[in-house]
């Protein structure tokens, strides 16, 4: 058994923040793809492909109320998820076994003080979807879900692995907006991003400010943009040293393909690869006792890791070390052909244009830190009012957003509030 393998098993069976748990019952969402998790709660499944301009094919899933066209006038309005490194749409489909089909729910959706968001709302696609909105869920170049090439194959081209969040978000999240619009006609879509899914919607407007028209509105949930203060974790100061940037650097490929797959062999190459797999295990498939119901674990598990770039993480670990927010940095030589600088260029966060931009974090979160997130709203300068939604709970960290018992009431519901007003 591969590392990775061997301590998300010993997460799954055994360890929770250091409590002992009992092995997860048997559950059924475990063995459910994206859309037999959207058909399991009586929801219609919706599959979409859009081809980028460099070939990447993305497969985007939209999830359908069969009651919309009873209730809603019009065409519902669009919104389109995206989760965080590694993740999938899966992450906001299995937080727990509730979210079925309910009428009740759409017929009346502006009255949510009469939703119980603790059992109605802890699965953030669902209770968006029973809203009455639209929803689709965005998959990036090199995920499980979006794992296609018009030329490259995926397992033998290792050219189609050269790719950052850079191009998830200037190329495949305009590229994905696009196709929504025209299909459904609409004017704008409504965007939630959860961790990396902040980092890229904040690229993309940072270099196509104009896109601001088309994404209203947008909730940014713990958005990895400034990652200044993320620190002081396990094997960070080791993965930050040039010995192993350079060394991913120059091995490129894929890094933590879906969980099974072959690509996690990986953390079996070298002493190099197994430190990178110790920063992925346990910084971003920890699970938080306090928060999450252990008989979840081994559904949240057989979702993650959902695949991407090695160049992908290499690029959040610049971020963590240069304390900045930048574009890939290919090194002095590379960065003066590919940028005709020795450094590669800053995103302009002033430049990003809003008037219904949302923040959700956690004064808990260790990845997005609070002062991280208020560094980011400084230099939203060009954004007049940034509506927030701060979770006081110190012991609510980053994958709780999607992971905890509480995500319901701690997140969706507020997100549903602030939704409520482009439901039509």
């Amino acid at each position: 058994m591969n590392l990775l393998h061997l301590v998300v098993s010993l997460i799954a069976a055994l360890q929770i923040n250091h409590g002992i748990v009992r092995a997860a019952l048997n559950e059924s969402d475990s063995s459910r793809m994206i859309s037999d998790l959207i058909t399991s709660r009586g929801f219609i499944h919706e599959p979409h492909y859009v081809t980028t301009q460099d070939g990447y094919i993305l497969g985007i899933h939209r999830m359908i109320n069969p009651f919309s066209k009873k209730y809603i006038p019009g065409k519902p309005k669009p919104i389109l998820l995206q989760c965080g490194l590694l993740c999938s749409g899966s992450e906001f489909l299995d937080n727990s076994d509730s979210g079925f089909l309910n009428e009740s729910m759409i017929a009346s959706r502006h009255e949510l003080h009469s939703i119980d968001f603790q059992s109605e709302g802890s699965n953030l696609g669902f209770l968006l979807a029973n809203l009455g909105f639209d929803v689709w869920f965005f998959h990036p170049r090199g995920n499980v879900y979006s794992r296609n090439h018009t030329t490259l194959n995926p397992d033998s081209d290792k050219s189609y692995w050269e790719f950052t969040w850079d191009q998830m978000a200037t190329i495949d999240l305009p590229a994905t907006f696009e196709h929504i619009i025209e299909y459904t006609g609409q004017t704008s879509v409504g965007y939630i991003g959860y961790s990396q899914g902040g980092t890229t919607i904040f690229g993309l407007l940072a270099e196509q400010p104009e896109y601001s028209a088309k994404i209203v509105p947008i909730i940014a949930i713990a958005p990895a943009v400034r990652l200044d203060n993320y620190a002081g974790l396990p094997f960070q100061s080791i993965i930050e040293t040039p010995l192993v940037m350079n060394y991913v650097m120059n091995r490129g490929g894929e890094c933590f393909g879906f969980m099974g797959d072959k690509q996690t062999k990986i953390c079996e190459e070298n002493p190099i690869m197994k430190v990178v797999c110790n920063f992925i295990a346990f910084n971003l498939l920890t699970v938080n006792k306090a928060q999450v119901d252990p008989d979840r674990v081994s559904v949240f598990i057989s979702h993650i890791p959902s695949g991407t770039s090695c160049w992908d993480i290499l690029h959040l670990v610049q971020l963590m070390k240069n304390k900045n927010f930048a574009k890939f940095d290919f090194g002095r030589a590379k960065n003066l052909i590919k940028y005709n600088s020795t450094s590669p260029p800053l995103y302009d966060l002033s430049k990003v244009v809003s008037n219904d931009l949302y923040l959700v974090h956690s004064i808990g979160d260790h990845s997005a830190d609070p002062a991280d997130i208020t560094l980011l709203k400084s230099l939203l300068t060009s954004v007049p009012n940034i509506y927030d939604h701060v979770i006081e709970d110190k012991t609510f960290d980053h994958l709780d957003y999607f992971m905890s018992k509480h995500t319901g009431t701690l997140v969706n519901g507020p997100i549903a509030q602030m939704l409520d007003k482009y439901n039509p």
